[in-house]
């Protein structure tokens, strides 16, 4: 009987970021507040990890890349209490009219550390990082790992945006937490080029699967999103049961953004916009799961990490 460790990710970003137009200028935050108000009714019994945004943008905007964290503090200390958790989500923007996405190594890994140390102070602890629009280089990596984090979030399996010059290329990543190598953080280092595993960055990237949505030519690679339509989380589940890995432990790393399960009056073809499709899609996740006869437990992000760290196996 295999162990599944499912992690419910929820990036606290404005809204309008995410959508089939991004604007990266929004600074609107009613998903976010809407997931405050609701998530923990109808997910009593989720341990969920919030990504919370403290960057550059939110600095510019209201003074202090800290702004969420201060600003919700008294939520994210009942989320807290629960068995929450919270992470690190910055977005590496230019601070134009028309924010670009900063894609220099060094100036990612300056600007990584000139935030870090506005916000290493907080009172909450940061154990895992997520960076904005997914996407990594070596530099960016060990800078995290020398300001001790040893769980990044960040990898989505197999994506690859390169080719419209997006820094996002995780092609040839693998679907479940590995351990980067020094020469291509897309793969998992060789076994005895570990350092001991509290030293090293565990990579526990956010799963990745195949469904077509009614607009697409061919099923696409999207990353394991509980808010899309029924019907497609069940086209995903279909290609999860026939790619499941022959491992006795699996971490499943599902990510949402507020607004997708916030009710739109505009529908959408990939997103539910439903609180009551959320839940229906994490039910029959679980009822997949069971029916393997294997065992399902909702848990945070660094709580699966620490688990996985425990496996003999790094591939």
């Amino acid at each position: 009987m295999a162990q599944h460790l499912i992690c419910l990710t929820i990036d606290t970003d404005p809204d309008g970021l995410n959508t089939h137009d991004p604007d990266r200028r929004t600074l609107t935050w009613d998903g976010l507040h809407f997931a405050m108000q609701y998530f923990h009714t109808v997910l009593p019994h989720i341990p969920l990890t919030w990504y919370v945004r403290a960057d550059g943008q939110l600095e510019q905007a209201y003074g202090s890349a800290r702004y969420l964290l201060d600003k919700y503090a008294d939520f994210w200390r009942k989320a807290i209490r629960r068995g929450d958790e919270l992470g690190w989500h910055p977005h590496l923007y230019t601070l134009d009219a028309q924010p670009q996405l900063i894609t220099d190594s060094a100036q990612a890994v300056a600007e990584l550390a000139r935030i870090w140390h506005n916000i290493q102070d907080t009172a909450f602890n940061l154990p895992t990082f997520r960076m904005g629009e997914a996407w990594h280089t070596t530099e960016t990596l060990t800078v995290l790992a020398e300001m001790g984090f040893t769980v990044d979030s960040t990898a989505i399996p197999q994506r690859d945006d390169s080719a419209s010059g997006h820094p996002r290329n995780w092609s040839g990543t693998p679907n479940h937490p590995y351990f980067p190598a020094q020469h291509d953080i897309r793969m998992p280092a060789a076994i005895d080029n570990i350092a001991p595993p509290t030293q090293r960055i565990l990579e526990v990237p956010m799963n990745s699967w195949y469904i077509q949505a009614s607009y697409d030519a061919a099923p696409k690679l999207r990353y394991m999103n509980p808010c899309i339509h029924r019907d497609l989380w069940q086209q995903g589940l279909v290609w999860w049961d026939a790619n499941l890995p022959n491992h006795d432990l699996h971490v499943w790393n599902l990510i949402l953004h507020p607004t997708e399960a916030m009710p739109h009056e505009k529908s959408d073809l990939l997103y539910a916009y439903s609180l009551d499709v959320l839940q229906e899609n994490l039910a029959q996740l679980l009822e997949r799961i069971e029916k393997r006869g294997d065992s399902a437990t909702y848990v945070t992000l660094s709580h699966a990490a620490q688990h996985w760290r425990q496996k003999p196996y790094l591939t």
